[in-house]
């Protein structure tokens, strides 16, 4: 998946506003060319963030249901904060396993990010 990294983080700290300091969970379900950000709270509220998305390889041939993954937006944010380039890449193999985040500017640099069960 590739994003737009100012509009990915932006989405990411709106999102996060809503959950607890201990607990940044924010699920992220893969749509046809969006990923929708999610978060429920039951003392504030949900919140919900639409980020489109600039390239995707199909996922629909993975799994008929969509696809969802959660993470604490605190781990997202630090790398997205230390990019340099205007695009980020999201590497997903499957939920529930690591995802590597990239910079095309940067070559050499990668982070690995543990999702969340929630």
């Amino acid at each position: 998946l590739v994003f737009s990294r100012q509009e990915l983080a932006a989405a990411i700290r709106r999102i996060s506003l809503l959950t607890p300091e201990r607990f940044r969970g924010v699920v992220f379900t893969l749509g046809e060319g969006t990923v929708e950000l999610t978060h429920e709270n039951t003392e504030v509220g949900t919140g919900r963030e639409v980020v489109e998305l600039i390239k995707v390889e199909d996922i629909s041939r993975h799994s008929q249901e969509p696809v969802k993954i959660s993470f604490n937006a605190r781990y997202l944010l630090e790398p997205l904060a230390v990019m340099k380039g205007d695009l980020v890449v999201l590497e997903i193999n499957e939920p529930g396993r690591p995802v590597r985040l990239t910079d095309p500017a940067d070559p050499l640099a990668s982070w690995l990010v543990m999702p969340m069960d929630l």
